[in-house]
């Protein structure tokens, strides 16, 4: 690369770490390289400290809400598990399973949440932890979905 060139991109990435930023965007990405997966996110928020959690394989756990039949979910966790999470232990922001399945939230202010039913309800970061619990694809995460009713949630 030229040297010229190479001053001057220098030059726009210390501008850019230098301007004030007005706004809190996440991002998250996902590419191949070769034949591995590669992922990434970041967190910006204006809410700071995070928490790494393990999650063993093997515990027993249940939902803090029922459906309208006063059902909650109950389950053993499948996987086990590494989490990042701000608001607590079993409430994540991101995390990997044994498995391999992968998620990060970002925040969406017009995000919807299905009406009350008799499905177990799970607020958004619980739900995430009862996936990487019990999920090894993004298949079996959606067939969660007919079992769980997600709630209090912003994420998508």
């Amino acid at each position: 690369m030229k040297k010229g060139l190479k001053s001057a991109l220098a030059g726009i990435c210390l501008i850019c770490l230098v301007l004030p930023s007005t706004s809190w965007p996440c991002s998250s990405f996902a590419f191949l390289n070769r034949e591995h997966l590669i992922f990434g996110t970041n967190y910006d928020n204006d809410f700071w400290p995070g928490l790494l959690f393990i999650n063993p394989r093997g515990l027993k756990k249940s939902s803090w809400e029922p459906g309208t039949t006063g059902t909650l979910a109950e389950w053993t966790s499948r996987y086990g598990s590494v989490t990042i999470a701000c608001a607590g232990y079993q409430l994540p922001w991101a995390g990997m399973n044994e498995a391999g399945l992968v998620f990060s939230t970002m925040a969406l202010g017009k995000t919807q949440v299905p009406a009350p039913d008799e499905r177990p309800a799970m607020a958004g970061t619980f739900w995430l932890q009862y996936a990487l619990d019990t999920c090894g694809t993004v298949g079996e995460l959606l067939a969660t979905l007919d079992r769980i009713r997600v709630t209090d949630t912003e994420d998508h």
